[in-house]
């Protein structure tokens, strides 16, 4: 074989190694099913919105997306499992901005913030909501920070976990209007109950699980956090009633550190398009949740902002080192 024969035969072999290592890294994924980890309990709110996107999104992926629940502090230990595995798109993951920007502040994780991440994209935004009981005398937040003023340390509010954005609304709420409750955390699905059996005074919640009492006459929303007012619900904001506390949950997916952006790009495509298909998008408008669509960099740059302003929070009100909790 002449010298000019050898060469030509491996620049072929060259090219086909390289045509079958793209293929294998971008063209053929995925070719097996994903496990997406929600590090929440099966039946939450996050984890009903997210399998049902998963079920539209597999139809673009052309696989399975078997959805594994990994609940416990605060959604650290599903996110821990998420950002450990291989980077290879294969383990991706459903979170929060409390379990990327407050819990690496918290605890001692072995993801320290959002630089640890990558994230795919943004699916939804979660309002929350101020409730009490409808026998209550409080309209409105007004009423009620009147009453916390008059009787401090007296009121007891009570939110799902220790260590989220709803924890740090009410904190805020605490030093904006100078007043004073007593914060108590519930384990998952008991706040509404001790709510209405007089445990606590009010609670604060997502809008899904308090409209069917409110529907029912047994509860009343007098305040909505962030800066809009829920769809269909006639109340005002925070902000509106004087209490500017713009924080409100929101809810993405996530993959390992150093995923291929190819891989990247096609999970987020797949779950753009489920994203807005109309079972998804009539379900959101019934639970009141949002569908707020951030492209990944995008979330990127919110989450880093965030970071920043939930570290300071955290420390401010000694956070810091407090243990695993939500």
């Amino acid at each position: 074989m002449s010298k000019f024969a050898r060469h030509a035969l491996l620049a072929l072999i060259v090219l086909a190694i390289a045509a079958m290592l793209g293929c294998r890294r971008g063209g053929t994924y995925p070719d097996k099913p994903i496990t997406l980890i929600i590090p929440l309990p099966a039946g939450s709110a996050p984890d009903v919105n997210f399998r049902m996107v998963a079920e539209e999104a597999k139809k673009g992926l052309g696989q399975e997306v078997v959805v594994v629940n990994r609940p416990g502090g605060g959604g650290s230990v599903g996110n821990a499992e998420v950002l450990q595995a291989k980077a290879d798109g294969y383990t991706i993951g459903m979170s929060a901005v409390a379990m990327v920007t407050l819990q690496p502040v918290v605890n001692d994780l072995p993801y320290k913030g959002p630089q640890d991440v990558t994230p795919i994209l943004q699916v939804t935004e979660a309002p929350m909501v101020l409730a009490v009981r409808s026998e209550s005398p409080w309209r409105s937040v007004s009423d009620f920070v009147a009453s916390a003023r008059a009787q401090p340390d007296t009121l007891r509010v009570g939110m799902s976990e220790r260590f989220t954005v709803l924890h740090l609304e009410l904190e805020l709420l605490q030093e904006l209007a100078g007043i004073r409750y007593s914060i108590i955390p519930f384990a998952a699905g008991q706040n509404v109950p001790a709510l209405l059996g007089g445990t606590i005074d009010s609670i604060v919640a997502q809008p899904t699980i308090v409209l069917p009492q409110v529907e029912a006459g047994k509860a009343r929303i007098i305040g909505v956090f962030g800066n809009e007012r829920l769809e269909g619900v006639d109340v005002p904001t925070f902000k509106e009633q004087g209490y500017d506390i713009p924080q409100i949950p929101y809810e993405f997916l996530i993959a390992p550190k150093g995923t291929p952006q190819d891989v990247v790009q096609k999970l987020h495509d797949s779950f753009k398009v489920a994203m807005e298909a109309p079972q998804f998008q009539e379900h959101a408008a019934k639970t009141k949740i949002r569908v707020r669509y951030v492209s990944g960099p995008d979330l990127a740059r919110k989450l880093e902002e965030d970071f920043k302003v939930y570290k300071e929070a955290a420390e401010r009100l000694n956070w810091k080192g407090q243990g695993q909790g939500q």
